[in-house]
C-alpha cells in the first residue's frame, strides 16, 4: 500500500510544515478528493498567448525535464529538479497516467535532488518529528510569498511523491496487482490518501457484513497465483495454487494468519458457486470440480485445527481439554492475540458454511457439511446471530424431509445432533429458542399421519424428548405454556360444543401433540419440576377420551387410555383406566353381526386389508364396525389394554378392591358376546385377576400398616421384580414383536397399487377442500357486491352459509 500524506519523507515534512492538506484545500488548488484543481481563467489566457514550447533537447526526456543551475525563478534551489515538461496543474489524468515513472533518468534525478536536501539546513521554526530534515533557501522566499503560490508548489511536491512511491513499490512488488488498479480502480492511484485512510475506522467497523472486501488480493510469491480472468475482475483458482496456499494455511509449526484470510475467501467463492440469482461478482472464480471438492471437503476437515491453534490456548497442565461437547467461552477466544484480527475470518467461514447447508440439495454433500460441523460448533460463542441461523437452517432439515431413504434418515439425524450440541454448547438463553423451536416444528409436521409419516413422527418425538430432558427448569416452562395452550382448546370444545370446536381437538396435530408431552413428562417425572404436569395432562387426555363418546371415534378413545397407561406407569400413580374399557365394551355395534356383501358372503370372508387403530382417529362415518376386522381390531385391543391395566396394578394393596368391579363387567360380558374368541379373551382376564387377588391378599394380611396409611403404590412388590414402567415396556415391546409377526407379507405390486389407492384419495379431498374454499370466495365477493348495490344487513343474514349436516368434524384426517 502507498505511504500516506503525513508520512516521515522529506517531502512530507515540508508539506506538513506549511500547513498540509487543511492548508491547501484552504488556498483551493487542491479539491477534497485530492485532485489538483484547474487553473483559473486569466491563467489559461497567459498560456495562450505564451510562446510555442521549444523543441525536446536532452535536458527533456519522456514529457519531463531536468532544470539547470538556474531554476525558473532564478534561485539556485532548482539544481537537478526535475519537473514536467507540461506544467503538473494544466495536465488532466489520462495525460499524467500515461507518463513513463519507470525512467531511469527520472530515478536519478529524483535521488539527486533528496541528496541536496540533505545537505541544507532545517528551518529554525520547524518542530517536526524528524527535526533534522530541513527544507533549502528557496523556502524562505517561498514563505514571503502568497499563500496561494505556497501551496501549489508543496502540492505539486506532493503528488509527484506519492505518486512516484505508489507505482514503483506496485510496479516492482506486484505488477499484476498494479495492472489490475491501473485498468479498473484508477481512484485509488490518484491523491487523496488522507481521505480514504480517515475513512479507516469505518470500514472496520463494517467488515463483518462483507468479508469479501476487506480479503486482501492475491500477491506474487514465488508459489503458483491464481490466474486472472479476462471476462471479469475475479481470479480462477487453479489445483497448484490451492495446495501451496493450503501448506501456509495448515501449517502445524506456523499457520498463516494472512493465508487463512485468502483460503477463507476462496472458501467463501466456492459456497456461493450455487447462488443461481446472486448477482454479486465473487473475487475468486472456480472452473475445475476437483478444486472445488477439495476446498469444501479438505477444509472442513481440516480448518478446525488450525481455528484452534490461533484461537486457543496451546495445552498445557493448567488449561483445559477442548472437545466438541465442551463450550469455549467468548472471553477465552478474546485472550488470544490473533483474535481481533481473526475474528472476522472465522465469521466468515461460518456465515459461508451456513450458505452452503442451506442452498445444497445433494444428500452427500449434506450429509458430509453435518458430520463435519461438530468440530466447529464450540467456537460459534461469540455469535449469538449465526448460532440462531444455525438452529433455524438444521431445524427445517430436520423436520422438512418426508423421505424414508436411509439417505434422508441420516439427514434428519445429524442434523439433530447439531442441534443438540447447540443446545449444550450455547450461553443461555440459547436452548430455550431451541426447544422452542423443535416443538413447533414438530406440531406443523404432525397434522398428517400415514404409513409414511408415522416413523419420521415417531423419530421426531424421541428427538423432543431427548432435548427436553437436557434443562428441565427450562422445559418446564415452556411445557407449561403448551400444555395450558391444548387445555384451552379442549375447554372451548367442552364449552360451545361446536363442530369447529370439536375439530380443534380430534384431529392429528392435537393428538400428537399430546403424545408428545406424555412422553416428556413420563421420561422425566422422577423428582423435577415436570412431574408437576402428571396431573393437568392426565385430566386434559380424560377430557379428550370423553368429549365425544361415540362408536366413531373409539381409535381416538383407545389411544388415549395408552397414554393414561404410559403416565400411569412411569409417574407410579393410580390413573383407573378399566373403566373406560369396559365401557368400550358396551357399545352396540361391537355385538352386531358382520355386515353381508353382494353376492351373499359375510365381509369376514372378504380378503379385506388389515385394520390398523394406530393410524385412525374415526372410523368412516358409514362403515362403524360394520366388519369383522374393524371389529376384530377394537375388541383385540380393549382386552390388550385391559391386560396391561391389571398388570400396572397388581403389587398394590388396593388390588383386590379394584378388580372386583372388572371380574363382574368381565363375566357378564362372556353371557352376552356371541364371538368365542373374545369370550376367551373375558375368561383370561378374569382369571388373572383371581390369581393377583389371591396373592395380594395374603401378603398385605403380613403387614402391620392400614392400606390407607401406605404411600407407594406397589408396595408389595418383591425385590428383584420389574416396576410399573419397565413391565409396560416390556409389553410394548412383546407387542410390537407380534405385530411384526403377523403382518401379512404384500407385493410390491400390491404394495404399488395401495399407494396408488391412497394417492387418488388424498387428491380427492385436497379437490373437496379446494372447491370448498372457492365456494367461500365467491359467496363472500356476493356479498361484498350485494352490500355495494345497497343491500341490507338483515337480507345479508339471510345468505349466510347454512350448516351442512353430516360434515364429518375431522374431515382433513
Amino acid at each position: 500500500m502507498p505511504k500516506k500524506a503525513g508520512g516521515s519523507t522529506k517531502r512530507a515534512v515540508k508539506f506538513n510544515k506549511k500547513g498540509g492538506i487543511k492548508a491547501a484545500l484552504k488556498a483551493g488548488s487542491v479539491t477534497k478528493k485530492g485532485k489538483l484543481r484547474k487553473r483559473r481563467d486569466d491563467d489559461k489566457k497567459d498560456n495562450k498567448s505564451a510562446p510555442a514550447a521549444p523543441e525536446e533537447d536532452d535536458s527533456t526526456r519522456n514529457g519531463y525535464k531536468r532544470t539547470g543551475a538556474s531554476g525558473a525563478n532564478g534561485n539556485q534551489s532548482g539544481a537537478n529538479e526535475v519537473t514536467t515538461a507540461t506544467p503538473l496543474e494544466q495536465m488532466d489524468l489520462d495525460q499524467f497516467m500515461s507518463n513513463d515513472f519507470d525512467n531511469s533518468d527520472l530515478e536519478d534525478a529524483f535521488a539527486a535532488s533528496d541528496d541536496d536536501e540533505e545537505n541544507v539546513e532545517s528551518d529554525s521554526d520547524s518542530d517536526s518529528a524528524g527535526g533534522d530534515d530541513g527544507s533549502d533557501g528557496s523556502d524562505a522566499d517561498a514563505d514571503a510569498g502568497s499563500p496561494a503560490d505556497d501551496s501549489d508548489s508543496s502540492s505539486e511536491e506532493l503528488s509527484e511523491e506519492l505518486h512516484k512511491q505508489q507505482m514503483q513499490k506496485l510496479a516492482k512488488k506486484d505488477p499484476e496487482f498494479h495492472k489490475f488498479l491501473m485498468e479498473n480502480n484508477k481512484d485509488l492511484l490518484e491523491f487523496g490518501e488522507d481521505e480514504s485512510d480517515s475513512d479507516g475506522d469505518d470500514a472496520d467497523e463494517d467488515e463483518d457484513e462483507d468479508e469479501d472486501e476487506e480479503l486482501p488480493a492475491p500477491t506474487p510469491d514465488p508459489s503458483p497465483t491464481p490466474t486472472p480472468d479476462d471476462s471479469s475482475n475475479s481470479l480462477i483458482v487453479t489445483i497448484s495454487f490451492l495446495k501451496s496456499l493450503e501448506k501456509k494455511v495448515f501449517s502445524p509449526t506456523n499457520p498463516s494468519l494472512k493465508a487463512l484470510r485468502k483460503y477463507i475467501s476462496i472458501f467463501n467463492s466456492a459456497t456461493h458457486m450455487g447462488d443461481v440469482d446472486s448477482e454479486k461478482e465473487t473475487r475468486y472464480i472456480i472452473n475445475d470440480p476437483q478444486v472445488l471438492n477439495r476446498i469444501i471437503v479438505f477444509g472442513l476437515n481440516r480448518l478446525s485445527d488450525t481455528f484452534q491453534t490461533h484461537f486457543l490456548p496451546p495445552p498445557s497442565p493448567t488449561t483445559p481439554v477442548y472437545d466438541e461437547h465442551t463450550p469455549i467461552k467468548e472471553s477465552v477466544l478474546k485472550k488470544s492475540k490473533s483474535w481481533k484480527t481473526g475474528q472476522p475470518i472465522l465469521k466468515s467461514f461460518y456465515k459461508a458454511t451456513l450458505h452452503f447447508l442451506t442452498i445444497t440439495k445433494e444428500p452427500t454433500t449434506h450429509i458430509h457439511v453435518l458430520k463435519s460441523l461438530p468440530r466447529y460448533v464450540p467456537m460459534l460463542t461469540p455469535f449469538p446471530r449465526l448460532a440462531a441461523a444455525f438452529l433455524k437452517t438444521l431445524t427445517k432439515s430436520w423436520s422438512s424431509s418426508t423421505s424414508a431413504s436411509a439417505a434422508a434418515n441420516a439427514v434428519r439425524l445429524n442434523s439433530f445432533l447439531l442441534i443438540r450440541q447447540l443446545s449444550l454448547t450455547q450461553p443461555f438463553p440459547f436452548i430455550e429458542t431451541a426447544l422452542k423451536s423443535v416443538y413447533l416444528a414438530y406440531a406443523k409436521s404432525s397434522k398428517i399421519v400415514n404409513e409414511n409419516t408415522l416413523p419420521n413422527l415417531t423419530f421426531m418425538g424421541n428427538c423432543i424428548v431427548e432435548l427436553y430432558s437436557l434443562d428441565v427448569e427450562a422445559s418446564y416452562q415452556h411445557a407449561f405454556i403448551y400444555v395450558r395452550q391444548l387445555a384451552l382448546h379442549l375447554r372451548a370444545g367442552i364449552t360451545k360444543k361446536t363442530r369447529e370446536a370439536f375439530a380443534q381437538v380430534y384431529n392429528w396435530q392435537y393428538m400428537n401433540c399430546l403424545k408428545v408431552w406424555v412422553a416428556v413428562v413420563a421420561s422425566n417425572c422422577g423428582t423435577g419440576e415436570l412431574r408437576e404436569l402428571v396431573y393437568p395432562l392426565t385430566e386434559i387426555i380424560m377430557g379428550v377420551l370423553k368429549l365425544v363418546p361415540t362408536s366413531l371415534h373409539l381409535p381416538l378413545r383407545l389411544m388415549c387410555v395408552r397414554l393414561l397407561q404410559q403416565l400411569a406407569s412411569k409417574a407410579e400413580v393410580f390413573i383407573p383406566t378399566a373403566s373406560l374399557l369396559m365401557d368400550m365394551l358396551d357399545v352396540s355395534e361391537l355385538h352386531k353381526k358382520p355386515r353381508k356383501e353382494s353376492g351373499g358372503k359375510s365381509a369376514s370372508a372378504d380378503n379385506v386389508e388389515p385394520i390398523t387403530l394406530a393410524l385412525m382417529l374415526k372410523f368412516p362415518k358409514e362403515k362403524i364396525l360394520v366388519t369383522s376386522n374393524q371389529q376384530e381390531a377394537v375388541a383385540s385391543e380393549i382386552f390388550l389394554l385391559l391386560n396391561r391395566d391389571i398388570d400396572l396394578y397388581r403389587y398394590s394393596v388396593g388390588f383386590p378392591e379394584y378388580s372386583v368391579r372388572i371380574v363382574q363387567k368381565l363375566k357378564s360380558f362372556q353371557k352376552v358376546t356371541k364371538v368365542k374368541r373374545w369370550g376367551v379373551f373375558a375368561k383370561g382376564c378374569v382369571e388373572m385377576c383371581g390369581e393377583y387377588k389371591n396373592w395380594v391378599t395374603l401378603e398385605r394380611s403380613k403387614i402391620e400398616q392400614a392400606p390407607k396409611d401406605i404411600l407407594r403404590l406397589e408396595h408389595l412388590k418383591p425385590k428383584g421384580k420389574e416396576g410399573m414402567g419397565d413391565r409396560l415396556a416390556s409389553a410394548i415391546s412383546q407387542e410390537k414383536r407380534l405385530e411384526e409377526m403377523a403382518k401379512p407379507v404384500v407385493s410390491k405390486a400390491e404394495k404399488k397399487k395401495r399407494d396408488e389407492e391412497r394417492a387418488r384419495v388424498e387428491e380427492g379431498k385436497k379437490r373437496k377442500r379446494e372447491a370448498e374454499e372457492d365456494k367461500k370466495v365467491k359467496k363472500k365477493k356476493r356479498k361484498e357486491k350485494y352490500v355495494e348495490e345497497g343491500g341490507s344487513d338483515d337480507d345479508l343474514e339471510d345468505m349466510e352459509d347454512d350448516v351442512e349436516e353430516g360434515v364429518d368434524w375431522g374431515e382433513e384426517d
